[in-house]
């Protein structure tokens, strides 16, 4: 039999980059960056493959929707720039990795969250967040990927809702699923 055998792991020394010449970025940050060119319509969900929603939690979206807008308003004074939920993760159950990223998720993506948005500082870390979409297109997009730091390029889209002094909400009544391995 034929083995492949790791003798030492080295540290990576350049970050890896997408692009050629000086249009050089982190992958996802420039995937969402290309895909926001093409969207139309005034709110973006960004989502991975392995996500999904049942038709009950669809149906309740555009009544989600209806929060980043103050009652009987027009867009001008919008309520919200990120309108965050949580994350259910299906694979809970089928083995021990699914079972800790489930658990690691109601910490942070719910219950710090929750505190987070009553405090008005709750930030975007992904998905399955919804974006004002012209806001997020003035503004340079929803992640920003830095070769050098790069920790979480999803934050950064809440790091500039809250400097610009705007508002980030977190509602209970959705929940997408999503399976980690």
């Amino acid at each position: 039999e034929d083995f492949l055998e790791i003798v030492d792991v080295l540290p990576r020394r350049f970050p890896l980059l997408v692009g050629s010449g000086e249009f050089r970025s982190q992958g996802k940050a420039g995937n969402q960056l290309g895909a926001l060119r093409f969207a139309r319509g005034h709110y973006l969900q960004m989502m991975d493959s392995n996500m999904g929603a049942f038709l009950g939690e669809a149906c309740k979206v555009p009544f989600i929707l209806r929060r980043f807008l103050p009652h009987s308003s027009d867009r001008v004074n919008v309520s919200a720039r990120i309108i965050g939920f949580r994350e259910c993760i299906f694979t809970e159950q089928h083995g021990l990795v699914g079972s800790i990223m489930a658990s690691s998720e109601w910490t942070f993506g719910t219950i710090c969250q929750r505190f987070l948005s009553g405090l008005g500082v709750r930030m975007h870390y992904g998905h399955p967040d919804f974006l004002d979409g012209f806001w997020a297109s003035n503004r340079g997009s929803l992640s920003k990927a830095s070769p050098a730091i790069n920790l979480s390029e999803d934050i950064f889209a809440g790091f500039n809702v809250m400097m610009r002094g705007e508002q980030s909400k977190h509602v209970d009544t959705l929940t997408w699923e999503k399976g980690r391995e």
